[in-house]
C-alpha cells in the first residue's frame, strides 16, 4: 500500500463494534415450552433477562451508536441490517490514490450487508453535503472536490465503473454483491481537508420487508413488519413462513401503523422501527431490541410464533370460581425490588444527528406518593426509536403496566384450555371484591391432573390511553372495588398573600406570607402538611401538621417561592401533592402605594398640602411623603420638580410654599424606595394673584453669571463632571459613561446670577422664583450606552431619579448697590416677601449620587409689589 494511503487510512480510528439496545420491563421474548403449550414470562423477570445474553459480550447501546457512524478500519467487521431509517457508516474494505502527484484518494465504505431502498443524505464530519446528478458535491467547502457513488445493494449490480477505471486495483470482479456501498473519491486540498480525511456517514432507508396485508415486499418502518423479517431472514432465526401467525402480524402492523395525535399539532404512527443490528449478536438482543420499539412480545405457541404489541386487547373470556380446580394464589403488589414510579431513558435523536438522546421524564406523583414519596426510577432504552412523543408513549405504558401489579396463580378446569398466552380475560371472584377485573395471561401450563395453570398479571385499558403526553394522575385499574381509607383527595391548589407587619421591639417591619386552602372533604383528614421551596434553593421546607387551613409565614426573604400541600388522615395516609402555586415575594422591596387624594389649598399667604394617611406600614413607620415642584401647569414630571419639602409618613398635611406651578408628591418607604405613580395638583395664576412684576432677572440659556462646581451645557446648568475626558488616562476620552462623567460628577454646584437687581428704593417686595429642572442618570442615557440604540431595558432613558436638588437664595441689602453696600446673609427661598433696595441670587444645585445630575433649563425670578 502507498504511504499515502497507509497514513489517510491510519486517520481513521474505532473498530466496528456490536450494539445491543435493549429495555427491561417494556419488552420479553417470550419462548415456547413442551408440546405446543406456551411458556411467559412476567415483566418483571423480563427486565431482570433483559441484559443477559448467551456469554456473547456486547458493548452499550450509547456506544455503539456512537461508533457506528464512524468510518473504521477493520478486516472482520460483521455485517450490518438496518431497518427503518438511520444513520450509518462502515467498515473501510478499500482505499487507493489515483491521478498524478496521488492527487485523488478513493475509498469505499460498505453502510449495510443487504439491499436498501435508499441512500439519502451524505456527510462529511457533521457537514449535510448536496450532490448534483453525477455525484459531485456542491456544497462549500466541498464542492467540485468530492464524488460520492452511491450502491444500493441490488442482486447483480456490477463493480463500481469509475473506480475499476483508474486501476488502482479494484477490479470487476470486486461486485460486493447485495451489499449497500459508497464509493467516495477526494481530491486532495490542504484548504478542503485541513485535519485530514473527513469521517463520511449517510442516512439510509435500509431493508425492503415483506408485508402479507398487501403480499408486496417493499421499505418500511413498521415494527411488526420488522421483526417477522428478522424471524425469517438467514440473518436472524431463519425460521419459515408458516412458522409465523400471519394473522397476528397483520393485526399488530395495523396497530403500529394507528395515527396518534401529537402535542405540537399533526400525527405520527403509533410505532416505528429505525435501527441497525449487527449479525454477530445473539438472537434474544436482536429480538428485544425491535421488540422495544413496539412494546411487544413473541410468543411460540401452538407451533408458531406469535406476535404482539404495546395496545389494548379486549377480553373474551370470563373466569370465575366454577372454572377452578384448586387455590388461587394471589401476590397483591410487586416486590419492592420491581416497584418504580419514574421511567427515564434514552432514544436515538435525527434531530442530534442520530445520537442517543434522553427523552423527556415521565412520572406519577400519585405513585411516588403510594412508595413512600421516594421517586424510584426504571431505566428503558430504546435503541429503535427516533420519536421523542414516540419514546414517552412507551415510557408512560411501562409505568402504567408495571403498576397493576396483582399476579394471581389459577388451578384451572379444563374449561380454561380456550385461553392463550398474552390473551386478557376477566375474572370474578367475590371473595376479593373482583367482578369482571380484566388480566394479563402471562403463563400457561398444561397440569397433569387435567387442566389448566395459569399466571396472570392486572390489566387495564386506561394503561394505553395516551393524550398527547398528559400522564394518567391515579391508578387506573383500582385494585378493589371496597373502600379503601388510604385513599384522600387532593387538595386544591393553596392561595398566597403578601402583607407587612410591625414587630414588637426594635426589629421594625417585616414581610408576612399568609398561605389559605379549602378544607379536604373527608372526615377522616386531621390535618395538612404544608411545603414551600424558595425556587432558586431548589430545596422543600416542610411544616408540621397543620389543623387549620390558614397559616402565616413570617419574615420570609424576598424571592419567587412554589407553595404545595398534602391532606393527613388519622391512618397517617397521606394524599397526591395539590398543584404548585407560584408566589414572588417582595417583602420591603415592594414599592408602596401612590399617595392618595393630594390637594393644595391658599392659607394666607403660604400653602396647604393635605393627603390621604399612607395605606403602607413601612411608609407610616420609618417613611416619608416627598413634594416636589415644577412651575408648569401642564404636563410637568417628577423629573422636571425640585424638592420643597419632606414630611412624615404617617403625616397626612403640611405647609408649603404659594407658587404657580404643579405640586408633586410621592410616598418613600423605610427603605428609601418611591411609590411607583405621581400625585399632582396644579396651582394656577389665579391662587396666587395681588401683585404686579416690576423686574426679572432671567438666566436662562446663557447663564452668563460665576459658576462653582457648574457648568452651562446644551442650554441648560448643570453640575460638573469632577474628572473631565481630557484628564482621564489611556485613550482618548475613556470614560464609561458619558462624554466627561469617567471621574463622576460634583456632589454640590453653585452658580450666582450674572448681575444684582437695584430697586432704586427700599419697600417691600414679593420675590417668585420660576426654575425648570431635570434630573437624570449620566450612565443610562441612550446615547452614552455601547451596542445598539438606547440598549436600556426599562424606560426610554433610564427610571426615575430620586437624589438630585437645586436651592435658590438671595441676599439683600438697603444700600445703593453701585457703591459699597452691605448684603444680608443668603437666604433660600421660592416666594419670599422682603423689604431691601437691591437684591442678588444664587442657585445651587446637589447630587446623593455621583451618577446622577440635575439640568437647569429654565431660572428667572420675578419681583414683584402689591396691586
Amino acid at each position: 500500500m502507498p504511504k499515502a494511503v497507509e497514513k489517510a487510512v491510519n486517520e481513521v480510528s474505532n473498530l466496528v463494534k456490536e450494539a445491543v439496545p435493549v429495555i427491561g420491563a417494556v419488552v420479553g421474548f417470550i419462548y415456547g415450552g413442551p408440546q405446543g403449550a406456551a411458556m411467559g414470562y412476567s415483566l418483571g423477570k423480563m427486565a431482570s433477562n433483559a441484559n443477559k445474553g448467551n456469554g456473547h459480550n456486547t458493548p452499550s447501546f450509547v456506544a455503539a451508536v456512537q461508533e457506528r457512524d464512524q468510518v473504521v478500519r477493520s478486516s472482520v467487521a460483521n455485517r450490518t441490517v438496518i431497518y427503518g431509517r438511520a444513520m450509518v457508516s462502515g467498515p473501510l474494505v478499500f482505499a487507493g490514490v489515483a491521478g498524478g502527484g496521488n492527487k485523488y484518494l478513493w475509498m469505499v465504505v460498505p453502510l449495510a450487508g443487504h439491499e436498501v431502498d435508499a441512500i439519502e443524505t451524505i456527510y462529511l464530519n457533521e457537514l449535510e453535503v448536496a450532490l448534483d446528478g453525477s455525484g459531485y458535491a456542491t456544497t462549500a467547502p466541498y464542492a467540485g472536490k468530492v464524488l460520492v457513488k452511491k450502491h444500493l445493494g441490488v442482486a447483480g449490480d456490477a463493480a463500481d465503473a469509475d473506480l475499476v477505471a483508474v486501476n488502482i486495483g479494484w477490479t470487476s470482479n470486486h461486485r460486493l454483491a447485495g451489499v449497500a456501498y459508497l464509493a467516495i473519491r477526494l481530491e486532495w486540498s490542504a484548504d478542503v481537508f485541513p485535519t485530514g480525511i473527513p469521517n463520511i456517514k449517510a442516512v439510509v432507508r435500509g431493508r425492503k420487508v415483506y408485508d402479507p396485508r398487501t403480499g408486496t415486499t417493499v421499505w418500511s418502518q413498521n415494527p411488526a413488519l420488522c421483526v417477522r423479517d428478522y424471524i425469517t431472514s438467514a440473518h436472524g432465526l431463519e425460521a419459515s413462513s408458516a412458522e409465523v401467525d400471519a394473522s397476528r402480524v397483520v393485526a399488530v402492523a395495523n396497530v403500529c401503523d394507528e395515527s396518534v395525535a401529537l402535542a405540537g399539532g399533526g400525527t405520527e404512527a403509533r410505532y416505528t422501527c429505525n435501527g441497525v443490528i449487527d449479525t454477530g449478536e445473539n438472537p434474544r438482543s436482536v429480538m428485544e431490541s425491535l421488540l422495544s420499539s413496539m412494546a411487544g412480545f413473541v410468543v411460540w405457541s401452538g407451533g408458531q410464533y406469535q406476535m404482539h404489541c404495546g395496545a389494548y386487547t379486549a377480553p373474551s373470556v370470563l373466569l370465575t370460581a366454577d372454572d377452578l380446580r384448586g387455590a388461587v394464589k394471589v401476590r397483591p403488589r410487586m416486590s419492592r425490588k420491581e416497584l418504580f414510579n419514574a421511567v427515564r431513558g434514552t432514544f436515538v435523536d435525527p434531530a442530534a444527528f442520530w445520537q442517543p438522546t434522553d427523552f423527556p421524564i415521565v412520572r406519577n406523583a400519585t405513585y411516588a406518593a403510594q412508595d413512600g414519596g421516594q421517586v424510584i426510577w426504571r431505566d428503558a432504552v430504546l435503541p429503535f426509536t427516533t420519536s421523542s412523543a414516540t419514546a414517552q408513549r412507551i415510557a408512560k405504558l411501562t409505568l402504567e403496566r408495571s403498576r397493576q401489579g396483582i399476579t394471581v396463580e389459577l388451578a384451572c378446569k379444563l374449561t380454561a384450555f380456550k385461553v392463550a398466552t398474552m390473551d386478557t380475560v376477566m375474572l370474578s371472584l367475590a371473595q376479593l371484591g373482583w367482578v369482571a377485573k380484566e388480566f394479563k395471561v402471562l403463563e400457561w401450563h398444561y397440569s397433569t391432573e387435567g387442566g389448566v395453570d395459569l399466571v396472570l398479571q392486572e390489566e387495564t385499558a386506561a394503561s394505553y390511553n395516551w393524550n398527547s403526553g398528559m400522564q394518567t394522575v391515579v391508578d387506573a385499574a383500582p385494585d378493589t372495588n371496597l373502600g379503601n381509607p388510604f385513599t384522600i383527595a387532593t387538595p386544591g391548589a393553596p392561595a398566597v398573600a403578601e402583607s407587612l407587619y410591625q414587630t414588637t421591639g426594635s426589629a421594625g417591619v417585616k414581610s408576612r406570607a399568609t398561605v389559605t386552602w379549602a378544607a379536604v372533604d373527608d372526615a377522616f383528614v386531621t390535618g395538612y402538611l404544608l411545603e414551600y421551596m424558595v425556587v432558586a434553593s431548589g430545596a422543600w421546607t416542610t411544616l408540621p401538621i397543620l389543623r387549620d387551613t390558614k397559616v402565616e409565614l413570617n419574615d420570609l426573604t424576598p424571592g419567587t417561592y412554589l407553595f404545595r400541600l398534602r391532606a393527613i388522615n388519622t391512618f397517617q395516609a397521606k394524599s397526591a401533592y395539590s398543584p404548585t402555586t407560584s408566589k414572588e415575594l417582595l417583602g420591603l422591596t415592594a414599592p408602596p402605594a401612590n399617595v392618595a387624594n393630594f390637594s393644595v389649598s391658599k392659607v394666607g399667604g403660604v400653602a396647604v398640602g393635605a393627603w390621604g394617611l399612607a395605606g403602607d406600614l413601612d411608609v407610616r413607620i420609618g417613611g416619608r411623603i416627598v413634594v416636589r415642584h415644577s412651575p408648569q401647569t401642564s404636563a410637568a414630571t417628577w423629573q422636571d420638580g425640585v424638592v420643597l419639602d419632606e414630611f412624615a409618613g404617617d403625616s397626612v398635611s403640611g405647609l408649603l410654599p404659594l407658587i404657580t406651578g404643579t405640586y408633586m408628591a410621592k410616598a418613600k418607604d423605610s427603605t428609601g424606595t418611591f411609590s411607583t405613580g405621581v400625585s399632582s395638583f396644579v396651582a394656577e395664576e389665579g391662587l396666587v394673584t395681588g401683585f404686579n412684576t416690576v423686574a426679572t432677572s432671567v438666566q436662562a440659556p446663557v447663564f452668563a453669571g460665576a459658576k462653582t462646581g457648574t457648568v452651562a451645557f446644551a442650554g441648560g446648568l448643570q453640575l460638573d463632571t469632577a474628572l473631565l475626558f481630557d484628564a482621564a488616562p489611556g485613550s482618548f476620552d475613556g470614560a464609561a459613561g458619558l462624554f466627561d462623567s469617567f471621574g463622576g460628577l460634583n456632589s454640590i454646584g453653585s452658580y450666582e446670577f450674572a448681575t444684582y437687581t437695584d430697586l432704586s428704593t427700599v419697600t417691600t417686595r414679593r420675590l417668585e422664583a420660576d426654575i425648570k429642572v431635570y434630573s437624570f442618570d449620566s450612565q443610562t442615557l441612550f446615547d452614552a450606552r455601547a451596542g445598539l440604540f438606547d440598549d436600556n431595558s426599562g424606560d426610554f432613558d433610564g427610571t426615575a431619579v430620586n437624589d438630585c436638588d437645586a436651592t435658590l437664595y438671595y441676599a439683600a441689602t438697603n444700600d445703593n448697590p453701585a457703591g459699597t453696600p452691605v448684603w444680608g446673609a443668603w437666604t433660600p427661598f421660592f416666594v419670599a416677601d422682603v423689604t431691601a433696595r437691591a437684591l442678588k441670587f444664587r442657585l445651587d444645585l446637589e447630587s446623593g449620587n455621583a451618577a446622577q445630575n440635575i439640568s437647569v433649563s429654565t431660572l428667572s425670578v420675578d419681583i414683584k409689589t402689591p396691586v
